[in-house]
């Protein structure tokens, strides 16, 4: 097992500390929570960017760019799946951004679920029907595709979230995750300064082929893994700043660069997304 930190600090917000419980394997860890601990006041800063519109810095012009392109990668590879056009629910949708973009591509089907009530009401502003939660759907509610963009991470249950989603798939639907990866170099590089530790924010932690294992003990094949570049870039810039270093886009820039071109070789990029699909029953059965 290599050896992992066994507690992480919030350089974010608060500057708590919190112990990380490990898998036996190593691939995965839990953020330990003391009972009673109100974890919505650590998103309580209008810097978290993940509900945020940040117009007119040059922060949100670079972010906006990036993410458009993102959107159009992520897309790419989703309909090397599928032949059609396709139901899309994204789970943690915030303010509808990978909504609109769908349906700028003429999807026609897009639903989303957003439990931050500034966030869902603006991605309801866009036309879309937005849930809270999974239990407003109804039984005979179905998707092609749902997509967990860095969302997984921040469940408490992950795997129940999963379980209930099954029902609410089409005949060879997909679920789309993506995750940090802590074996990338950037995480190598930072150690317990490196951004998407996110504790407590992110209660789960994956490597690349932990995330694997655990879907699999959890129902779920990986079908396919692909890399997001241009995390490495940001999760660095915010890494660089917990540091207090000097020049932080400059440093960022040098590292999110060497973590992708490292990359290219030990296939760990700094952030990856995977496309499950459920193991069929009797496939399980026979694993057991």
């Amino acid at each position: 097992m290599k050896r992992r930190p066994s507690n992480i600090t919030d350089h974010f917000l608060s500057q708590d500390s919190f112990p990380l419980a490990w898998s036996k394997e190593g691939g995965w860890a839990q953020t330990v929570i003391s009972k009673g601990t109100d974890l919505q006041g650590y998103y309580a800063s209008t810097n978290y960017i993940s509900h945020q519109e940040k117009k007119g810095t040059l922060l949100h012009r670079v972010y906006a760019q990036v993410q458009g392109r993102m959107f159009r990668h992520k897309w790419n590879k989703i309909q090397s799946v599928f032949n059609k056009d396709i139901s899309v629910f994204d789970f943690g949708c915030g303010t509808g951004d990978f909504l609109r973009y769908l349906k700028h591509q003429g999807m026609s089907t897009l639903n989303g679920l957003e439990p931050n009530p500034l966030a869902k009401q603006k991605a309801k502003d866009y036309g879309f029907a937005i849930y809270s939660n999974l239990t407003e759907l109804s039984s005979n509610h179905r998707w092609d595709c749902f997509t967990f963009w860095h969302v997984l991470e921040h469940l408490e249950q992950p795997a129940d979230t999963l379980r209930k989603v099954k029902k609410h798939l089409t005949p060879n639907a997909r679920v789309i995750v993506a995750l940090p990866n802590m074996d990338s170099f950037d995480a190598k590089h930072y150690g317990t300064h490196w951004a998407a530790w996110d504790v407590p924010r992110h209660l789960w932690h994956f490597s690349k082929t932990g995330f694997v294992e655990w879907a699999s003990k959890e129902g779920w094949q990986t079908e396919a893994i692909y890399p997001l570049w241009f995390d490495a870039f940001y999760v660095s810039l915010l890494s660089e700043k917990y540091r207090k270093n000097s020049w932080p886009w400059l440093r960022a820039l040098f590292i999110g660069l060497l973590s992708n071109l490292k990359a290219l070789f030990s296939g760990n990029y700094s952030s990856h997304f995977f496309i499950l699909r459920p193991i069929p029953s009797n496939e399980a059965n026979a694993s057991v």
